[in-house]
């Protein structure tokens, strides 16, 4: 089973993907978005960046929260550089 949420404001779908990819689905059409929110391929280009944090690294997410990047505590995860997003 894929875990999935809606967007709370807009009703697009993020499903969670592996290796902490996230698919955005807009009314039918679909975008591949890292977990920062960085736009990947297909069709949709822009994602709300806490969702796709949120859904990819979600403890229920097809990866586990090691191999995403994420120990037990968030505060230790470092913040991307401009190069890396």
């Amino acid at each position: 089973m894929v875990f999935k949420l809606r967007h709370p404001l807009n009703g697009h779908i993020y499903s969670a993907l592996p290796d902490a990819f996230v698919e955005v689905d807009k009314n039918g059409k679909t975008g591949i978005f890292d977990r920062y929110g960085a736009w990947v391929s297909g069709d949709v280009r822009t994602a709300d960046p806490e969702m796709c944090r949120w859904v990819g690294t979600h403890e229920k997410a097809v990866v586990s929260r090691h191999a995403s990047g994420f120990g037990r505590s968030h505060a230790s995860t470092p913040t991307p550089s401009a190069k890396e997003v």
